[in-house]
Formats: C-alpha cells, sequence, structure tokens
C-alpha cells in the first residue's frame, strides 16, 4: 500500500494488535511486525526505534499484571534509597547472593526482595552490553532471509531447552538461582536483539535449560523483560521527541513514507501503543495459563512453518530479479 492516512491508520491497528499478540508469545513480536509492515506497506519498514516505542504498550501490561509483584520490589527500592542502613543491607545481601552464601540480614520477605533485585540487575546487564555493541549490525538483519534465519535458529534453542528440562527436571528443578545462572538467562534474552528470536522464548528457554520450572521460568522471563523494555523505550522515545520537536508531525502524512522506510506519525505511535497494551495483557494471561500445562512445542512448529514460507517468498523474488 501506498500512503494515505487510511491506509496508515489500517497498517497503524494491525501492528498495535500485532506487537500485542506476539510480544509475549514465544515467536517474535520484532519479526512479525517486520513482516507486516513489509507485506502491507510496499516493502517499507517501520524501524526497530519505532517498535521499541510501541512495545511500551506490552511494557504497561506487564505492569499492571504483576503488580502484586512489583509492589513490593518499588517498596523495597525507595527503603534501600532512604536510609543509609538499607543500603548496607541490601549490598551486604547482594555480595551473600553472588559469593552463594547463606548469610543475609533482614526479614525473609527483605531477603527475598533482594535477591529479587540482584537478580533483575544482574540479568540485565548481558542485553545493555550486547544491544550497545551490536546496535548497528542488527539493525542491518531485519531482512526477510534475516528473520527466517532467526526463526530458524530461535526453534533450534527452544527444543533443545525443552529436551534439556524434560530430562534434568526431576533433579534440578527446585534450583534456586544463582549469579552464573542469572547471566546464562541474561545472555539468552540479549539474543532477542536478533528480529526473529524472541525475547520470551530465548529467555524462558534459558530457565527451562537450568532446571527451573516451567511457569517460573516464564513469570522470571517477563519479570526480566521489564528493564529491557524499558530502557530501550526510554532510549527511543527520546529519540523520537527530539525528532518530532524537529519536524513535529501529530496527523499522517506522506512526507514521513519513503521508499524504503516509514515513520508513523505521533497519533499512530499512539493509537498502536494502546493496541499493544490491551492485546498484550489479554496474550500474558492467556501464556501464563497455556505453559502452566504445555511445552513451547506448538510455537516451535509455527516457527519452522513461517521461517519455511519467508525462505519461500525470499526464493521468489530473487527468481523474478532474475527473469528481469
Amino acid at each position: 500500500m501506498d500512503f494515505s492516512i487510511l491506509n496508515e491508520l489500517v497498517l497503524t491497528l494491525i501492528i498495535g494488535i500485532t506487537q500485542g499478540f506476539t510480544e509475549f508469545l514465544p515467536i517474535s513480536s520484532t519479526a512479525h511486525i517486520r513482516l507486516i509492515s513489509s507485506f502491507l506497506a510496499g516493502g517499507r519498514d517501520i524501524g526497530l526505534s519505532t517498535s521499541n516505542v510501541i512495545q511500551i504498550g506490552t511494557l504497561i501490561a506487564t505492569l499492571q499484571y504483576f503488580k502484586e509483584d512489583l509492589k513490593q520490589l518499588r517498596l523495597r527500592i525507595i527503603q534501600i534509597f532512604s536510609k543509609p542502613q538499607n543500603l548496607q543491607i541490601f549490598s551486604h545481601n547482594f555480595r551473600s547472593w553472588r559469593n552463594n552464601k547463606n548469610e543475609f540480614q533482614g526479614t525473609p520477605e527483605q531477603i527475598s526482595t533482594d535477591i529479587t533485585i540482584s537478580q533483575l540487575i544482574i540479568g540485565t546487564l548481558p542485553i545493555i552490553v550486547l544491544g550497545a555493541l551490536l546496535s548497528n549490525f542488527v539493525d542491518s538483519t531485519r531482512s526477510l532471509s534475516y528473520i527466517a534465519s532467526f526463526l530458524i535458529t530461535g526453534s533450534l534453542l527452544m527444543a533443545g531447552a525443552e529436551y534439556i528440562h524434560k530430562k534434568n527436571q526431576k533433579i534440578i528443578s527446585t534450583t534456586k538461582l544463582t549469579m552464573s545462572e542469572v547471566l546464562l538467562i541474561g545472555l539468552f534474552e540479549s539474543l532477542a536483539i536478533f528480529p526473529g528470536i524472541s525475547r520470551s522464548g530465548a529467555t524462558i528457554s534459558g530457565a527451562l535449560m537450568i532446571g527451573k520450572g516451567r511457569l517460573a521460568a516464564v513469570r522470571f522471563s517477563f519479570l526480566l523483560s521489564i528493564p529491557a523494555i524499558l530502557l530501550a523505550g526510554v532510549v527511543d522515545i527520546t529519540q523520537y521527541a527530539l525528532f518530532f520537536i524537529r519536524q513535529p508531525n501529530f496527523l499522517p502524512t506522506n512526507t514521513l513514507w519513503s521508499d524504503t522506510r516509514i515513520s508513523l506519525s505521533l497519533s499512530s505511535i499512539i493509537i498502536a501503543t494502546f493496541f499493544a497494551y490491551l492485546f498484550g495483557y489479554l496474550s500474558l494471561k492467556w501464556l501464563l495459563k497455556y505453559l502452566g500445562n504445555h511445552t513451547t512445542r506448538i510455537f516451535i512448529i509455527y516457527r519452522i512453518v513461517l521461517a519455511l514460507i519467508l525462505f519461500g517468498v525470499v526464493l521468489a523474488q530473487n527468481l523474478e530479479i532474475l527473469k528481469l
């Protein structure tokens, strides 16, 4: 489709709904957003930055769903920074967790919350480092062939995690997460910077590989996604705000549509973010219920089928170019 206000509205609605549905499912939201913007907009790409901004909608859905878990974290963080004594206790508990020693201080609730905060901090480091180092390269891997390849790679990763989990779950299913295990899960999450891997799929796979229970793995993967999505969203919202100041476009305009890229107007991004939130909450609620009693097999099959279709599309496009 070429530019028109109606076309941008349709594209916006579909992108928002797709972002909401696919952000939490282990099938890669980035890949699906890229595919939709490509097929519905004549090969144009809305870009990684716009995708990250729209992800704020699914971040809000995550915050709402885990509001009770996050309430304890928020209160504890306020305590930590309100009194030097609490900061000292947290630092002590962090070191005890890092060194795998049972020398914690405070109430059981404080200790548990301090450990969770420590896990989220350490687990987020890999994606920050890898994202900063490979940002330019990642932005060049949004072609259909790359996406198909990453879909296959992510499927193999998930299948391997399911196999290891099934083999070892009776032995290590109650293992607590150590610092090295959290770093491993964080490394898996960092693979999601590549379109087609899937943040939830990679993080859940990492948690399953080290023996964490399936439902606990899903919950931890979504909690770990909060800092990553928040950081990416804040950076890209800042960049978008600067762009909007230089070129204010509240309503759709053809000046934002080039031959290869689409910069959605502010109103379109707001609409897409809202629908991402709405459908993201429904998707998250369903997935937690589903994975409590099922494996990720259905998602692995879907990813492989989708990858094969994409390889077919790329092959057809190359053959068409050869004919010309």
